[in-house]
């Protein structure tokens, strides 16, 4: 039962008479679903998104069937259009660069990422920054790669020698060790939270034994405080608390929270990217430490890859590095 309510905190306009999954309050908060880089898809601007107050988490409460999604990923989500277009070249691709150079520098606090045979798995790899800057790092790190797209999983085994498959359970088939790392680079947003109990314990039999850490970054869009600007194609909002519960529950120990972002950008084109175009291995062990200090004076803009910079509180990126309980 929904009914409308006044006096509610924007952008929510009515409340919902349900549980929150993540800590038991009762009463949610709803609001329509904001679609503005996909307006044509027609099953994104019917949606709705519930949210806590007790905890910020927010989801969809009725998703898009998985052959839409399906279809989207393979298809739409890093087509020309996108914000998340796999053949973006030049200054376009910095961001991305210089959030896997972070997101190595973490990683590297609790591994060590020269080990011999390094076993490295991207899920949502994308444009594979993480592994190309892995292998430059260690030419001997086993690199492997879920992407749901086929252009960009066949680019990512042409120009990195990276094998590609569609799914964690797929890479577990061939390789039930599991991997030594693996980077979730804002995936979990795009999981509904019908499936995202089942995914995360995906992600904990994908660790080699206690000795694997995956590295876990999401977007922190705490429903508390009215966020995000923009919703598409995202079906959960996570705020740390709720992502703290939710990894917990899933049998995965949390050793590091960040919050990272704020709300004045920094030029992509600055000066200090630009020496990184060139990495070569003595400099990009040097540069890992170096990323992940400054990774706090980013903004939004810089971590997803796009222009504009949407307010937002000082930490608009949650990165968690975890392993197996």
């Amino acid at each position: 039962m929904s009914q409308p309510l006044l006096d509610l905190p924007e952008p929510f306009k009515w409340t919902v008479d349900s549980v929150c999954a993540v800590c038991g309050k009762e009463g949610l908060l709803g609001r329509r679903y904001r679609n503005e880089y996909w307006p044509d898809l027609e099953f994104f601007n019917q949606l709705t998104v519930v949210a806590c107050s007790g905890c910020g988490f927010g989801y969809v409460p009725h998703p898009p069937t998985d052959t839409e999604l399906e279809t989207f990923y393979a298809t739409r989500y890093r087509g020309p259009s996108s914000p998340y277009f796999v053949w973006r070249r030049g200054p376009g691709r910095e961001p991305f660069r210089s959030r896997a150079l972070s997101q190595l520098g973490s990683v590297s606090r609790h591994t060590d990422l020269r080990r011999p045979g390094h076993i490295v798995l991207d899920v949502g790899a994308g444009l594979g920054e993480v592994l190309r800057l892995q292998t430059i790092l260690n030419p001997t790190s086993r690199c492997f790669a879920v992407e749901q797209d086929l252009h960009a999983r066949t680019d990512l085994e042409r120009r990195l020698a990276v094998a590609g498959t569609t799914s964690i359970s797929d890479f577990l088939t061939v390789h039930p060790e599991g991997a030594d790392v693996v980077v979730l680079s804002h995936v979990l947003e795009h999981i509904s939270h019908m499936d995202l109990a089942s995914f995360l314990l995906l992600v904990r039999d994908a660790l080699r034994g206690s000795g694997g850490i995956a590295l876990i970054e999401v977007p922190n869009d705490d429903s508390i405080l009215g966020l995000p600007s923009e919703d598409s194609p995202h079906l959960l909002f996570f705020s740390e608390k709720a992502l703290r519960e939710l990894l917990s529950r899933s049998g995965l120990e949390i050793l590091c929270v960040e919050r990272l972002g704020q709300r004045t950008p920094v030029a992509p084109s600055s000066p200090r990217l630009a020496r990184l175009k060139n990495l070569k291995r003595f400099s990009l062990i040097a540069s890992l430490a170096d990323l992940r200090g400054q990774a706090s004076q980013r903004g939004r803009a810089d971590w997803f890859g796009v222009t504009e910079l949407t307010a937002s509180p000082v930490g608009s990126v949650l990165r968690v590095i975890v392993r197996q309980a």
